[in-house]
């Protein structure tokens, strides 16, 4: 199964047993996805392209796909709401929000040949008007975390050691200041 889907959302649940970040998708499936992914309980894969993040981009995640009513926590009127379903990946570490939503398809062993073309699951309008005309382009307004394999903007650089700096002047002087 080859088919992409675009990315809706991106967020991070906290791992309490490993203290550690976990990403978390949304995505809108059809029908074949849902049985796909039901045929693959333990061998779903997904591979992401166009987040504008080498760490997430083109590599093959294992992942578990679930209803956003039901998972991360129990909220109905979310999906009820946005129709999305929330790809977990389990044994990923969270690198922090992609440039880009990006798209996502899906891998597994087990196969099914869907007769006629596949339907799309309903995409109920959101009850409640966000500012999305950024993510309408693919773009995630925030960027959190980092990711060491990424280009982080040169800028980011120079102001982040600037102010490693001027903090060791400051012990540095303060040190001084106190042997006197």
């Amino acid at each position: 199964m080859e088919t992409e889907y675009k990315i809706e959302r991106w967020d991070v649940m906290y791992d309490d047993k490993e203290n550690l970040k976990r990403p978390l998708l949304y995505i809108i499936p059809d029908e074949g996805l849902l049985k796909f992914a039901e045929l693959n309980p333990d061998t779903l894969y997904i591979t992401m392209k166009g987040t504008g993040i080498e760490c997430y981009d083109g590599i093959k995640l294992k992942a578990n796909l679930f209803s956003s009513g039901v998972y991360p926590v129990e909220r109905p009127n979310f999906f009820d709401n946005t129709g999305y379903y929330v790809i977990a990946l389990n044994d990923t570490l969270w690198l922090g929000y992609p440039y880009k939503l990006g798209t996502v398809s899906f891998q597994g062993e087990n196969t099914i040949e869907l007769k006629g073309e596949p339907t799309k699951s309903p995409t109920p309008t959101p009850k409640t008007k966000e500012n999305y005309e950024s993510r309408e382009h693919g773009e995630v307004n925030n960027i959190e975390g980092f990711c060491s394999c990424s280009n982080v903007s040169s800028k980011t650089n120079v102001i982040l050691i600037t102010l490693s700096i001027v903090l060791i002047l400051l012990f540095i002087v303060r040190f001084i200041i106190n042997m006197k």
